[in-house]
């Protein structure tokens, strides 16, 4: 199944593949985790554009994905 959250973890991240894969399809709050992270992401470089240029939407997306990040590795260990 094509999911484009699940491969940005797996580019994000390709030291966890076998870690994201098993919760990603089994652990619907991991699940989310990667669903924000994605949209966050997204939002990101859509804000980096420049059609928006909004440098402070662009800063606090940035900080959300990095937040998101942050979670979603501790999830990952704590998982292990």
């Amino acid at each position: 199944m094509f999911s484009p959250a699940l491969n940005m973890m797996l580019a994000r991240f390709p030291e966890y593949e076998e870690t994201i894969r098993l919760l990603y399809h089994f652990d619907d709050e991991f699940k989310s985790l990667c669903e924000d992270y994605h949209t966050s992401q997204l939002n990101t470089d859509r804000f980096r554009t420049k059609a928006f240029q909004d440098k402070v939407a662009e800063q606090e997306y940035k900080n959300l994905s990095e937040v998101l990040e942050h979670e979603i590795i501790m999830y990952m260990k704590n998982r292990q």
